[in-house]
């Protein structure tokens, strides 16, 4: 079969999303980060996955390279990350790779909750942070976490190690 298509030659189609985001915990450079669709913590044959670049980044660069474009490399093509429209919550999960900041191998995981659909996700960080309250479905519970910690809801796709916009308070 054809990818989802009657013409095998054709390939599917299905639109896709691309996923774009940054692994932290120090910046996790060569991390493999992928889709837990079937949220049992470990990727599995048919999860979409993708290899973080030498900053951390997925899908596109800190330079805004789009690892996804049509004239991607091959090389810049295997830090792409796409999946068909879910339309539900799933997990994005990242293991693996190599902690920028102290040069360690980073033998953890990270993990956040999102949604996709409707075209985008974009600028997803995975965190320790984002890693706490991937399962907390309660919406007093998750805001009491982040009360503790003096956060807001749109700090958890906020990118603290940021030169540009670091605070050190926060982090």
């Amino acid at each position: 079969s054809g990818c989802s298509s009657d013409d095998p030659d054709q390939g599917s189609t299905l639109s896709t999303t691309p996923l774009s985001g940054v692994a932290i915990d120090g910046y996790l450079a060569g991390a493999t980060v992928y889709l837990d669709i079937s949220d049992n913590g470990e990727r599995n044959a048919g999860e979409p996955f993708a290899i973080t670049d030498k900053d951390g980044f997925f899908t596109t660069a800190k330079d805004l390279t789009d690892y996804c474009a049509s004239d991607a490399t091959v090389a810049e093509a295997r830090h792409c990350l796409r999946t068909t429209e879910l339309g539900a919550e799933v997990v994005l999960r990242a293991y693996g790779g190599f902690d920028l900041f102290t040069g360690e191998p980073f033998s953890g995981s990270l993990s956040t909750r999102i949604t996709v659909e409707n075209g985008e996700v974009a600028n997803k960080m995975i965190s320790p942070l984002t890693s706490i309250l991937t399962d907390v479905r309660d919406a007093t519970q998750r805001q009491n976490i982040l009360d503790a910690y003096g956060l807001v809801e749109s700090d958890l796709d906020r990118d603290f190690l940021d030169s540009a916009g670091f605070d050190a308070t926060t982090t």
